[in-house]
């Protein structure tokens, strides 16, 4: 497999967050996997409340746990006044 980028009008042609995600992982990240990253990756914060709500994404932990083993730096916390998890992209190693 080739480590070329991928054509510069797709969704990957923004580099991942993390430097040491290999291209050749980008392909595998489809439907809502790149849906939740490329909400991400806009700077947005995602429950999982809005994310079923808003893009019908039922199982938004799961995807989070995707795009981790795809290398990506998804954060997490505990929101207490909602009650459930808010998740964002961290920022890519200096």
């Amino acid at each position: 497999m080739s480590n070329t980028p991928p054509p510069a009008d797709s969704l990957w042609s923004v580099p991942p967050a993390d430097p040491n995600v290999h291209v050749a992982d980008l392909p595998r990240l489809t439907g809502q996997n790149a849906l939740v990253l490329d909400l991400l990756r806009a700077g947005d914060r995602l429950t999982p409340r809005e994310a079923y709500e808003q893009h019908a994404i039922t199982r938004l932990a799961a995807r989070v746990y995707d795009l981790r083993r795809a290398g990506f730096d998804v954060k997490s916390d505990y929101d207490t006044k909602q009650k459930c998890a808010v998740y964002w992209l961290g920022k890519p190693a200096a």
